[in-house]
């Protein structure tokens, strides 16, 4: 009796066994198909439905789902940058592919493995397999799988500039359009349209673009409108038509602010850049590339905050184990004491099995998340010792730049009352003042003061005034130019036979004097900025050359302008940095009439007087807004 009570219990656990087995069985592929369904929307939890579907097709020996299984995970790491792991789960998913020999998820491999070659830089390999997979996707009939490969080619042969091959790519694809859905044709028409702007072809591009825009508005793709708009407005900046891309650009800009999207409005602000730069709108292009700049650190910013909650993610997944475990059937069959005693003891078995699992699952999460924060603090000291380099590279470049501005104590002995307000944006400046001395064909000695304004500010704006006060003294001291207006066309040259190309528009505004001593004569050149003269309380504007020293629209040569005036009368020479500086209760920009009435109110005081009262105003005005550019003014007393 005894015996037959044991046997009766080891065969319902058999039983009870075979039947668990029999559940998983089942449930592989279902667990696939859930993997699949939510990869668009929910990412994580398809990776956490691959892994338990690859656990399941091992455990019963099922090559197809293990294969299938290979590519979900390998595709999902290749989502998030993990490449050397996802080459190694593509690697399996293709050998199981190819020993079952179906070529449709072959295809699949070949597709994702094109995207990480591409991602490394890879093109030779990337274009391999993608090739590989157009053929395979062609051959099992499956003509979506064919055209997204086709697509993914295209961008593959932009990458190594293959005109040749996606001349031939898209003369297959404009075959295949009547059997594209609308999403399919949009990529289509947008990849296409910049196949004819590589060409030249702006026109037929734009007819591309168009109707791209409208499948985009038609069918909502909020994200390709946003894209779409900003490529028109590239297409109508290469066309010369300025005015039709900022207005596009702007609509771009739009649409990315209202549904927050950084990395497109990354692309429109870099082609407002371009844009106002050709309109010579430089203000502009400088604030959309400050703004530019920001939005791609917050990019940054955002990405290190994703990587921590994805590591944080990972210590939910034994929650989502549980909600699986709630999902799987449960088999209610009453068969005696005996039956729920075993049922009882396998529970809780699994149960124990199932905690020891999770509880060193959790503890190897928890190394992970301590080792990933390790290497980023470690990163973040790498990063300060970095910017500590960089910062004290252009403290010296400071002490370099300081060293070739014009000395005060020279300006001095050349012109007895005069004041320099110098005020940097940032360490290093584009604005700078610059003097010499030197004896003409005549034997007359002549002093030059220059007080001028590089493009841009900061390092850039620095090395550019370097360069500027390197070919200055060139013309004077060691060419012998004496008119400040043949100075500017000497220099001017030299900037853009050294400097320009591609269209860039580097160079200075600025004005050069020269004071004779001998005759007493004073003569200048000027480029956009104007001198104000003030005597007996009037001011008066000087005239000025509305051209830059450095390329422009007008190339002609520079104008010698003389100056007359009366005894005790004020010469001011200045940048744009002071007019332009925002603040007051309006958060306004401070413009140049109001610059010239407080040099006109303070024009009896002394110079030094002067100089700290256009200290204390402009602190006064700008409050607690950011300086905005270099400011440069210098008074004299002729």
């Amino acid at each position: 009796m005894i015996m037959n009570s044991k046997f009766r219990f080891l065969l319902l656990f058999l039983l009870l066994l075979i039947s668990t087995i029999s559940w998983a069985q089942n449930n592989c592929n279902e667990i696939l198909n859930k993997a699949e369904k939510n990869y668009r929307s929910n990412p994580d939890t398809s990776f956490y439905y691959s892994k338990s579907a690859l656990n399941c097709a091992i455990k019963q020996n099922d090559s197809a789902s293990i294969a299938e299984a290979y590519a979900q995970i390998g595709r999902y790491l290749l989502l998030k940058s993990n490449l050397k792991e996802a080459e190694t789960n593509l690697n399996n998913a293709q050998e199981f592919y190819i020993k079952l020999k179906m070529d449709g998820g072959l295809a699949q491999v070949y597709k994702l493995k094109a995207i990480l070659q591409n991602r490394i830089h890879n093109n030779t390999e990337a274009i391999l397999f993608a090739e590989k997979a157009v053929d395979l996707y062609a051959k099992v009939g499956n003509t979506k799988g064919q055209l997204g490969a086709m697509q993914n080619l295209t961008n593959y042969y932009f990458d190594t500039n293959d005109t040749i091959k996606l001349e031939k790519i898209f003369e297959r694809l404009d075959s295949m359009l009547p059997k594209m859905s609308e999403n399919t044709q949009y990529y289509h028409f947008q990849n296409k349209s910049r196949f004819l702007m590589l060409k030249r072809q702006f026109l037929k591009a734009d007819t591309l673009l168009q109707k791209a825009y409208e499948i985009a508005t038609r069918n909502n793709m909020i994200d390709s409108r946003a894209t779409i708009t900003m490529v028109m407005g590239r297409n109508y900046r290469l066309m010369n038509k300025l005015k039709e891309s900022e207005h596009i650009l702007k609509q771009s800009e739009i649409i990315c602010k209202e549904n927050n999207l950084d990395h497109e409005l990354v692309e429109t602000y870099t082609e407002l850049v371009e844009t106002y730069k050709l309109m010579e709108n430089y203000k502009l292009s400088l604030f959309y590339f400050e703004t530019l700049s920001n939005i791609e650190k917050k990019i940054i910013n955002l990405e290190k905050v994703n990587e921590i909650a994805s590591l944080e993610k990972k210590l939910l997944e034994t929650e989502k184990q549980k909600e699986i475990d709630g999902e799987k059937e449960k088999t209610n069959i009453e068969v005696g004491k005996n039956k729920k005693l075993i049922i009882t003891l396998f529970l809780i078995t699994a149960l124990l099995v199932l905690s020891i699992y999770l509880f060193v699952r959790t503890q190897k999460l928890k190394n992970k998340i301590h080792e990933k924060s390790m290497l980023v603090q470690q990163k973040a000291t790498e990063l300060a010792a970095r910017q500590k380099e960089i910062l004290d590279s252009i403290n010296y470049a400071k002490k370099i730049q300081y060293a070739l501005l014009a000395n005060k104590t020279f300006i001095d002995a050349n012109l007895k009352n005069n004041f320099v307000f110098f005020k940097p944006k940032d360490i290093v400046s584009g604005d700078f003042y610059w003097a010499t001395h030197s004896l003409n064909s005549k034997k007359e000695e002549c002093f030059y003061l220059a007080c001028c304004d590089s493009t841009g500010h900061g390092v850039p704006g620095a090395f550019m005034s370097l360069l500027s006060i390197g070919f200055l003294s060139e013309a004077i001291n060691e060419k012998h130019i004496e008119q400040p207006n043949e100075v500017f066309n000497y220099v001017r040259s030299r900037l853009v036979n050294s400097v320009t190309g591609e269209g860039q528009k580097d160079g200075f505004d600025g004005i050069l004097l020269c004071f004779n001593k001998t005759t007493n004569e004073i003569s200048y050149a000027s480029a956009y900025n104007k001198p104000i003269l003030i005597e007996e309380g009037n001011i008066i504007e000087l005239p000025t050359d509305k051209m830059p020293v450095g390329l422009g629209v007008r190339d002609a040569s520079f104008t010698h302008f003389t100056i007359t005036h009366k005894p005790n009368s004020k010469l001011y020479l200045y940048t744009d940095g002071y007019a332009d500086q925002f603040g007051g209760d309006k958060g306004k920009k401070f413009k140049y009439k109001q610059l010239n009435d407080l040099l006109l109110a303070h024009s009896d005081d002394l110079m030094q007087n002067q100089s700290k009262k256009l200290d204390t105003q402009l602190t006064v005005w700008q409050g607690d807004l950011e300086q905005v550019d270099d400011i440069c003014v210098i008074g004299i007393t002729l």
